[in-house]
């Protein structure tokens, strides 16, 4: 149950051999707990699904809180579809926007959190952006879009997403190398965002924004570049 409340990533340990089996957890801040199994063992399956390891003693380490959050940035309707998809295949999301009555439960029941600011403030708000993160841009304008990404750019995030036709990413790659980011930074960013699955209504974009995040936490989202 403390795990459960804690931010961070955590795992269910399970040991197996021939006299049984045993359980522990593991979590970043304070490691194996319940098991004595060298860490250099488990680290291989410490990911975000789970792992099995066979040997004399097999070891199953399966996620209790997957690691890093998807932050929206965006409360529309794609936004809101999405933030639905990603809480039943297990992510946990947080939303921001500048206008007050989309940040709300009422939009975003399942969200961990609500946030609402400026966007040009977007990370001084949200606070620290870590490697396990995921950013999904989508917000109502190319104004708030650039605002966002070239804050983000800045963040060691794991992913990183914005919306828009080709000719508005185009556009924005022009923008961002005025501002001094390199054509690395700018290779970073999944734009049009999502898998091309051929979707237009909002629920269809999200479930290929979903499918891409999906791709990314499983390790497997080159195979789709």
């Amino acid at each position: 149950i403390e795990l459960l409340d804690r931010p961070g990533p955590s795992w269910l340990v399970t040991a197996m051999d021939g006299s049984g089996w045993r359980m522990g957890t593991c979590d970043r801040s304070r490691g194996l707990r319940g098991l004595k199994i060298p860490m250099e063992r488990l680290e291989p399956l410490l990911g975000g699904r789970g792992m099995l390891a066979e040997d004399e003693t097999a070891l199953f380490a399966e996620p209790l809180v997957p690691a890093g959050t998807v932050y929206l940035f965006g409360g529309g309707h794609v936004a809101q579809a999405l933030a639905h998809i990603l809480a039943i295949t297990d992510f946990r999301t947080a939303v921001y926007d500048q206008r007050k009555q989309l940040v709300s439960r009422a939009f975003f029941p399942e969200a961990s959190a609500r946030l609402c600011g400026p966007f040009p403030e977007a990370l001084e708000r949200v606070g620290t952006i870590t490697e396990d993160d995921y950013i999904v841009i989508m917000t109502p304008g190319h104004q708030g879009d650039y605002e966002v990404l070239s804050q983000m750019l800045r963040t060691p995030a794991k992913y990183i997403g914005c919306i828009g036709s080709r000719k508005k990413i185009a556009v924005t790659r022009e923008r961002l190398l005025a501002d001094g980011f390199t054509e690395a930074d700018i290779g970073r960013v999944h734009a049009p965002i999502g898998l091309p699955i051929g979707g237009e209504t909002p629920a269809e974009v999200a479930v290929s924004v979903a499918a891409q995040l999906i791709a990314c936490r499983s390790g497997r989202l080159e195979a789709f570049r």
